[in-house]
């Protein structure tokens, strides 16, 4: 069948792929503007070049996905970045659009599990980590994040299988390995890193990423710096140390981190021209 041509159509998946670049470079919130944009024209697509737009799912191996996949792979790309910005809520329903439009893909549901589970949501993901696995068996990280999600829900008999067929699958990995290794032996998983130090890393992180002018990168994990030590302060002040501890010791304070923390986020939005929010 020819595909029919109408008058003025601009192919949304240009602005999909431009999209992608922008993220590549970091630029999260300017990817999803126009992820955005191809989203809509794709839509329009939909009433008006209904041959442009093919049949709704597509084998993943075609040569020539139609355009409800390239939908579908959009709303995907779109969700990746809303988590880097940590909205959690816009990408849990990004992600349910792209299984809508692209359910032969196991990557997407992998994607949408991953999402769910950063939401708390691990029985769910669960369903849709067995989904990805049912399309693709022989991925390796699938088997993994699923003995992940179980290890959370205390199914450990579970979870030390599905460690085993990751190690079977990729033998290589030493992560792979170690997982299994801690969950044969029956380990204490609990992170002997604290609280306070993983903020304090969310901060410096943050720094090393503004030199890398992933600025909307960096600001998302400001906040979520700023957020964890204002939480400290509420729940486990102890944590904190001294509110004025001397600026030439050796390892800041909660309360000295939390004001640096603060100080480099005004700088880069001053930087950015954003003067109402750095202030």
């Amino acid at each position: 069948m020819t595909e029919r041509v109408v008058s003025n159509f601009r192919n949304p998946n240009d602005d999909t792929d431009a999209a992608r670049a922008l993220a590549d470079e970091g630029k999260y919130s300017e990817a999803i503007e126009l992820y955005d944009k191809a989203i809509a024209g794709f839509e329009r697509a939909i009433r008006e070049n209904p041959d442009y737009m093919g049949e709704p799912h597509s084998p993943t191996n075609s040569k020539n996905p139609s355009g409800y996949t390239k939908l579908g792979l959009t709303y995907a790309y779109r969700a990746q970045c809303l988590l880097k910005l940590d909205k959690l809520d816009a990408a849990r329903e990004s992600a349910d659009h792209a299984v809508e439009f692209a359910n032969t893909f196991a990557d997407i549901h992998e994607l949408r599990a991953r999402v769910y589970a950063m939401s708390g949501g691990f029985d769910s993901a669960l369903d849709m980590i067995e989904t990805a696995i049912s399309i693709y068996p022989n991925d390796a990280s699938f088997h993994m994040f699923k003995s992940i999600l179980l290890f959370k829900i205390s199914d450990n008999t579970d979870a030390l299988s599905c460690a085993e067929e990751a190690v079977r699958l990729e033998p290589q990995n030493p992560k792979y390995r170690e997982f299994r290794d801690k969950l044969a032996r029956g380990d204490n998983f609990h992170d002997h890193e604290s609280p306070a130090d993983r903020f304090h890393d969310y901060a410096h992180d943050a720094r090393t990423l503004t030199r890398k002018r992933k600025y909307d990168e960096a600001i998302a994990l400001y906040d979520k710096a700023i957020n964890g030590f204002t939480w400290l302060i509420d729940e486990r002040p102890d944590d904190m140390g001294e509110p004025d501890s001397d600026r030439a010791a050796k390892t800041f304070s909660g309360y000295s981190m939390l004001g640096l923390t603060y100080a480099w986020k005004g700088d880069l939005l001053a930087e950015l021209g954003k003067m109402d929010e750095a202030l």
